[in-house]
């Protein structure tokens, strides 16, 4: 009975060990493992600030044509010499081809648009675009052809002028190129001739020995004859 006690004690004591850890596991909150998950969890991904609408930039409007400028060139196939002067909606143009074709040309501007006319059907019809005016013009032949002329800063330009020259009366028109070449026709009693060179520092050329005033068209002058 000696021997026995003590391992019937041993024996109550895990047994009471075992009691008690059933109880407090039974106390644990069932749920707390997936709460304790649920909070370590990473966060998803945010959603992107909201950024302001912001509308398409406007393109840029194309410049407006100059209310004053002298366009100067050459048709397509160089057959003849333009020029064009502006100012404030009025024209004055002139062509040639520095032999015998000439045509003396008056119009108007509105908006990008040249329109021009002379004696015998002249024509000239385009379109200011920046610096250069494109388009197409026609002789009082009938013949047309078209054309490109660019901006001509003085002295270049469109110039006529009218003198005397051995008595008989002299009138010439000249085309001055921004490169500073020269095309122009000298008319003298019914007879057309190349233009004489032009001194643009002068004011005119001299011409058998004569001096025959030119002045620079602009836009809104009377140019050509009659006028």
């Amino acid at each position: 009975m000696k021997v026995r006690g003590p391992l019937v004690t041993l024996a109550a004591v895990a047994t009471l060990a075992l009691v008690l850890l059933g109880m407090n596991l039974s106390r644990t909150p069932a749920g707390r493992p997936a709460d304790l998950a649920a909070t370590q969890a990473p966060a998803g991904p945010r959603a992107a600030p909201a950024t302001p609408a912001h509308s398409a930039p406007a393109p840029p409007s194309a410049p407006a044509a100059p209310t004053e400028a002298v366009y100067a060139g050459r048709s397509s196939g160089d057959e003849v010499t333009v020029a064009i002067a502006v100012r404030d909606g009025a024209a004055a143009g002139y062509l040639c081809d520095g032999t015998a074709i000439e045509a003396w040309l008056e119009g108007t501007v509105e908006g990008d648009r040249v329109s021009l006319s002379g004696a015998d059907g002249a024509r000239l019809s385009g379109s200011i675009d920046g610096d250069a005016v494109f388009g197409t013009v026609r002789a009082d032949a009938g013949q047309s052809w078209p054309f490109a002329a660019e901006v001509a800063p003085p002295p270049a330009g469109l110039y006529q002028g009218e003198g005397t020259v051995d008595g008989t009366p002299t009138r010439i028109g000249w085309i001055v190129l921004p490169d500073g070449s020269q095309v122009g026709i000298a008319t003298s009693g019914g007879r057309k001739n190349p233009a004489p060179a032009l001194d643009p520092g002068r004011g005119g050329a001299t011409v058998a020995g004569a001096f025959v005033p030119a002045e620079r068209i602009e836009g809104g002058d009377a140019a050509g004859w009659p006028r």
